[in-house]
């Protein structure tokens, strides 16, 4: 995800690269990249899927300096992501320039300016205090970065009652489901703030979805990243076997959660070193089973006498830690000819985050349990290939599964979910291998596009949504076992494997499966022949969907008879030489030592038994009667009934297997059934309903609702939720509109980011009024103006006036507009132009006769004696006023004088201090404490507030401790 990766080769303009000055760096991006980033604009809450690789961090930046304190957009944003290294991706120090491709309705330049992301950890006040105070201010200039870890520390009274205009962006979000994440996420959406997830891995071990309810998936598959040359385009998986029958292995040796047996290792090493002199000594990572044991030591030797560059990281030293940081930043720096590595071996560590960009193949000793393990690993080796890239591996990436599986006796030992994520693991490496998957969802989505010609856009863009996969990665793995199951017992049976008769035999063995998921596979299956046949099955696809979707406007069911009309067409096909097939096939023959037969009976065995909603619904009411709360997706096991989980009973309920119709959830059900709040379940409005439900809030409140007044009473709703939602159109709303659009074309309420334009001749016609009833000018302290809409005040016209605002050109006050324009008497030197160099030059003089520098509320009678005074000077640095720039006076005086801030102290460090108890006892003979008074020579410090910041680990001090209890440690040697 590091932006490096549009660096590699130089591409026609507008094609995708990354290119810097002096000044800034320049982006070019994808059309691809363009799409999603527009699609996010254009939608709510929302999972972006993407492939490791294809610029997420980059997207994601963008994203947020288009929308960020934009009146559509939002005006703070949090980004989460799993690792500091990841974190540090997002912080920029100089200027960066984003430049659009060809075609794409957007702005053709925008610029990402310095520190507009900033780090929480660097607040000087911890991390979790950081993010409250960003939170709890009011629209903010920058977003804010902080870890995943950062994040679960957050507690609920950090987060204010209503989030409405804040955006929380999770990078790396198949986390999300993990407690303490799943638990703020939960609670930022409850209070009407927007969730953008962000992976590549939306696959979990433990089932737990990714996706919320009500989430836009945006998903960019790894198929159509390949095939469209951003990165290699074949991904070679394949799973080596070992061992032999009689050999014990357990499942969590199978799984590479633990060292192979000892009878294992010799072999092991031998034959991963054979692979990778076969496969041409790529450059390759190898993951092993954690723990440094003999496997290791015995793998880096073998590496290192075949030649190789080994760089051991496995282990959990901070020393191998930083020793891995500074080889990969190393590695960045050059070509591959110039590359220092050949092997890395490591453990979890060669995960997420780890960007060698001259890796071409992942080694893994064992099959993982998690498919989100599997994609993370060939994300490593999937980045684009530079120009120079030997070319054996330039346009090929490499995943090898090195399996202990005694010749398929341990699959005996594995549980019913592991057995699935192995078969999970082979079905992922066919589909890739094949591209079958994107050969049919390309010809779904040609023949929407065909279909849908001259549609809007974003109901063409909903449509390709709506044509994903209908179900989850593990039914349609099954179905594909099935499939491929069934086509080997009638080739066993000397029968002609025709589509129709494999597809009754795999839906007479598993009747559990969805009907529509098996014909939907096979048809995929069908598609990807080689040669003519696989061409005329994806053709007609695209014109049956084309057709169909004219006289059927539900895209789904218009998909579903698509499928069906070709299964009809081509039932007597063959598929014996279904490429998809034939890989799974070989993948699942290897980890099971043969017996691929034996393992579908055994998953078709162990299906679940069919759901009724009658017996949910008394499984829900039984568990309200025991504990008083109703069942929730994450309630873990149902009390009483073996094997079965409110985790799963939720994913039935909304894939639709079991029996189930599909659809549903079980928040939905409980709320229709049982009268359950459901809290995530979008509401339907229209705007009477708002208008309804304002009117009702003024009568109770007497004043007009904000997008910042909280909850609704009688509703699970906040007034930030339905001006989000009357903005970007959720909750059945059209979008385009606010809280404030709706006062004013209905109320006629003033709306302060929509005020009609000013003329000079407007103001002083209002003025020279004024003056003629008052016989004075007005000053901005004169409130409403007589004769002018409601809302126009004297103060809000200075502003205006100040700031250029509203289409009047800019004066340094209303007093210099009264002058130039309506004859008034000119103004004193209080509101004169003001430039920074004058303050500065005022600044010194105040320092040289007190001794100290002049804060906001600081008295001068010098200063106050020409009419001005330094409260004034700030409040016209703040506002932009007397032709000065926006700013503070304390900003300014640290920027050019080096004053610091007492409200806004620089991050510490223990040298520093130490450095200055230091001097202290040579001035003075003894050690300072925390009543010593200033630091001296150190204008801001004080040993006091020292103090406070070693206690309260403020400004980047972790320790917790008094300035006594440091300076005893520093000076008995303690580090």
């Amino acid at each position: 995800m590091d932006q490096s990766d549009f660096a590699l080769d130089p591409p026609p303009e507008g094609q995708g690269s990354r290119r810097a000055s002096t000044t800034a760096t320049v982006f070019f991006l994808f059309a691809y990249q363009a799409w999603i980033i527009s699609r996010l604009r254009r939608c709510g809450d929302a999972l972006v899927e993407a492939p490791t690789g294809a610029g997420k961090t980059l997207m994601i930046r963008t994203h947020v300096a288009l929308d960020l304190g934009q009146p559509n957009g939002f005006d703070r944003v949090v980004i989460a992501s799993p690792q500091e290294q990841i974190e540090r991706s997002f912080l920029h120090d100089r200027e960066t320039i984003i430049r659009w491709p060809d075609g794409v309705a957007v702005q053709p330049v925008l610029s990402i300016p310095a520190r507009l992301f900033r780090a929480a950890r660097h607040d000087g006040c911890g991390t979790r205090v950081a993010i409250r105070r960003y939170l709890a201010g009011g629209g903010r200039g920058h977003a804010l970065v902080c870890t995943h870890a950062a994040l679960t520390a957050v507690r609920a009274s950090d987060l204010p009652a209503d989030l409405a205009g804040c955006a929380l962006i999770v990078d790396e979000a198949h986390h999300v489901p993990a407690e303490g994440l799943s638990r703020v996420a939960r609670l930022w959406k409850e209070r009407g703030g927007q969730l953008i997830f962000v992976t590549a891995t939306p696959y979990r071990a433990d089932n737990l979805p990714v996706s919320l309810p009500g989430m836009v998936h945006v998903r960019r598959s790894l198929a159509a990243h390949m095939s469209e040359g951003f990165a290699p385009s074949t991904l070679a998986g394949e799973i080596v076997a070992l061992g032999h029958p009689g050999q014990r292995v357990s499942a969590a040796q199978l799984a590479g959660e633990l060292p192979p047996p000892a009878a294992y290792t010799d072999s092991t090493v031998r034959t991963i070193v054979d692979r990778w002199e076969r496969d041409g000594r790529p450059k390759t990572i190898v993951r092993v089973p954690p723990g440094r044991g003999l496997l290791v030591r015995q793998l880096a030797d073998a590496f290192h006498i075949a030649g190789a560059r080994v760089l051991d990281v496995t282990g959990m030293e901070k020393g191998r830690k930083d020793r891995f940081l500074k080889a990969l930043d190393a590695e960045r720096e050059v070509d591959v000819a110039g590359s220092l590595l050949d092997v890395v071996i490591g453990v979890q560590r060669v995960l997420e985050g780890t960007d060698w960009k001259h890796c071409a193949s992942v080694y893994c000793v064992g099959i993982p349990r998690s498919l989100q393990v599997v994609v993370q690993l060939a994300g490593r080796a999937l980045r684009k290939k530079p120009a120079d890239y030997p070319a054996p591996h330039h346009d090929l990436a490499r995943l090898t599964f090195f399996v202990p599986n005694a010749g398929g006796a341990s699959l005996s030992g594995l549980s019913l979910e592991h057995s699935r994520h192995v078969l999970l693991t082979c079905a992922f490496m066919a589909d890739h291998g094949t591209g079958q998957a994107w050969v049919v969802t390309a010809a779904v989505r040609r023949g929407l596009r065909r279909a849908l010609a001259g549609r809007p856009e974003a109901e063409v863009d909903e449509a390709e949504a709506a044509a994903e996969p209908l179900t989850d990665p593990t039914v349609r793995a099954e179905a594909q076992l099935a499939l491929t199951a069934a086509r080997a017992e009638l080739v066993e049976q000397h029968r002609k494997p025709t589509v129709i008769a494999v597809l009754e035999r795999a839906a007479s063995v598993r009747p559990d499966l969805p009907r529509e998921v098996l014909v939907q596979v096979a048809v995929e299956a069908l598609a990807s022949q080689p040669g003519d046949a696989g061409k005329q099955v994806t053709d007609r696809l695209e014109r049956g969907i084309a057709t169909r979707l004219r006289v059927d406007p539900q895209v789904r069911e218009a998909m579903k008879s698509a499928f069906s009309q070709i299964l009809a067409e081509f039932r007597e096909a063959t598929l014996a030489r279904a490429a998809g097939l034939d890989a799974l096939g070989h993948q699942v023959h290897q980890v099971t030592g043969g017996h691929m037969a034996e393992f579908a009976r055994r998953l078709a065995a162990a299906h679940p038994t069919p759901l009724t909603i009658d017996g949910i619904l008394a499984w829900a009411d039984a568990q309200h009667s025991a504990t008083g709360a109703w069942p929730t997706s994450e309630c873990g096991p149902i009390h009483g009934v073996a094997d079965e989980t409110w985790k799963g009973v939720d994913c039935a309920l909304r894939v639709g297997h079991r029996a189930l119709p599909g659809g549903s959830s079980l928040a939905r059900l409980l709320h229709e059934r049982r009268g359950v709040v459901n809290r995530l379940e979008p509401k339907q409005l229209a705007e009477e309903d708002v208008m309804e439900l304002i009117a009702r809030h003024h009568e109770a409140h007497g004043a007009w609702p904000t997008r910042g007044s909280g909850p609704i009473p009688g509703s699970t709703l906040t007034w930030g939720a339905v001006d989000l939602a009357l903005i970007h159109g959720r909750h059945g709303l059209p979008g385009g509109s606010s809280i404030a659009q709706l006062l004013q074309r209905h109320e006629g309420v003033r709306n302060i980011r929509n005020l009609p334009p000013l003329t000079d001749a407007q103001v002083a016609e209002w003025a020279k009024a004024f003056e003629a009833k008052h016989g004075r000018w007005p000053t901005r302290k004169d409130g409403q103006i007589d004769g002018a809409p409601a809302g126009e005040t004297w103060g809000r016209i200075a502003a205006a006036l100040e700031q250029g605002l509203r289409q009047l050109e800019a004066r340094t006050s209303l007093p210099a507009f009264l002058s130039e324009v309506c004859g008034a008497p000119e103004p004193g030197s209080v509101r004169r132009a003001m430039t920074v160099e004058r303050i500065l030059e005022l600044a010194q003089d105040h320092h040289r006769r007190t001794g100290s520098w002049p804060t906001a509320s600081t008295r001068d009678p010098v200063l106050e004696a020409t009419g001005d005074s330094w409260s004034r000077i700030d409040r016209a640095l703040i506002t932009g006023g007397r032709g000065l720039p926006r700013t503070t006076l304390a900003k300014l005086l640290r920027k050019h004088q080096g004053v610091i801030n007492a409200n806004r102290p620089g991050p510490l460090d223990e040298a520093t201090i130490w450095e200055w108890a230091v001097a202290h006892q040579r001035r003075t003979g003894r050690f300072p404490t925390r009543t010593s008074g200033p630091v001296h020579g150190v204008p801001g410090e004080s040993w006091g507030a020292l103090d406070g910041a070693l206690k309260h680990r403020c400004r980047g001090l972790a320790r917790g401790e008094t300035l006594r209890q440091f300076l005893d440690r520093m000076v008995g040697g303690g580090a």
